[in-house]
């Protein structure tokens, strides 16, 4: 029963310390230029055309 009660403490405490991070991720995001990034981003498939991975990044680059 005390193990139960002790990984709830520790997940708690995790998940505390996760979102503290996240917030203060975002609130230094937001003084970037809005048009960032300015140079276009090349994706580049390990494997040939017409595969999964090719597939999964044209569909990232249409996004």
């Amino acid at each position: 029963m005390l193990k139960k009660w002790w990984s709830l403490i520790v997940m708690g405490i995790m998940m505390f310390v996760l979102a503290a991070c996240g917030s203060t991720a975002t609130t230094n995001q937001s003084s970037k230029p809005s048009n960032y990034p300015t140079k276009p981003i090349v994706f580049v498939a390990p494997s040939g055309a017409g595969g999964g991975i090719s597939s999964l990044l044209n569909i990232y680059k249409n996004v």
